[in-house]
């Protein structure tokens, strides 16, 4: 792999565990459709392929209740985004030792959402690109949010490096022409990320940290 001039992460399931608010969000949405809640675990293999996706599988794909649940989710998300969501132990410390590097993030939340997020997490000023899902014609696993970081960052796809949990990231890096790795304590199952095509999967923070020095100093 080429040594990389910018790294581009994706949010929920890799620098922050976002699940316990989402779910209370979605279930909060569920409620007011009169539907019960599920529980939360449930809810945490949803997560990764943007909202209306997410709400789909919490309503069993009765799609007339979509929009609802939507707004329902949006009306709790919006006052409740940072409640248990924190950062992945040694993620604070992995993004400081990248003060160097231009980063960017690109998630299939909405950009408003992950730059609150930055902003309470004291992130606000790390990354140079912050796309969401509502930023580009098409979310992940489409190359767009991709390439519209790397534009901002100034780099071709190939000196760019991707770090995600989704089976979507993969699949979009690949896309987009954008070397890629999987990291495997987020949302997603590793045989599902080596079915998308990954080929680099870092089981934890601290093997992302040393993979990361080792290949920033070669």
């Amino acid at each position: 792999m080429t040594l990389p001039r910018a790294i581009l992460f994706d949010f929920d399931g890799t620098l922050i565990d976002s699940a316990a608010d989402i779910a209370r969000s979605a279930n909060a949405a569920l409620v007011a459709l009169g539907h019960e809640p599920i529980p939360e675990a449930q809810v945490r293999s949803f997560i990764g392929d943007g909202l209306d996706t997410l709400m789909r599988r919490c309503l069993g794909g009765i799609d007339a209740e979509l929009e609802p649940a939507l707004a329902a989710f949006r009306s709790h998300y919006r006052e409740h985004l940072v409640v248990d969501t924190v950062p992945y132990e040694g993620i604070p410390e992995l993004l400081d030792e990248l003060v160097v590097y231009p980063l960017g993030l690109v998630s299939n939340k909405s950009e408003a959402y992950c730059r609150e997020i930055l902003r309470h997490l004291g992130w606000a000023d790390r990354f140079g690109s912050v796309v969401g899902a509502d930023s580009v014609p098409e979310k992940k696993p489409a190359p767009d949010m991709i390439l519209r970081a790397v534009e901002d960052l100034g780099v071709s796809p190939g000196e760019a490096l991707l770090i995600g949990d989704g089976t979507t990231d993969v699949l979009a890096g690949l896309a987009a022409g954008v070397p890629t790795w999987a990291v495997g304590w987020g949302y997603k199952a590793i045989d599902a990320l080596r079915q998308a095509g990954a080929t680099t999967i870092l089981a934890s923070v601290a093997e992302l940290r040393t993979r990361l020095r080792l290949e920033l100093a070669s």
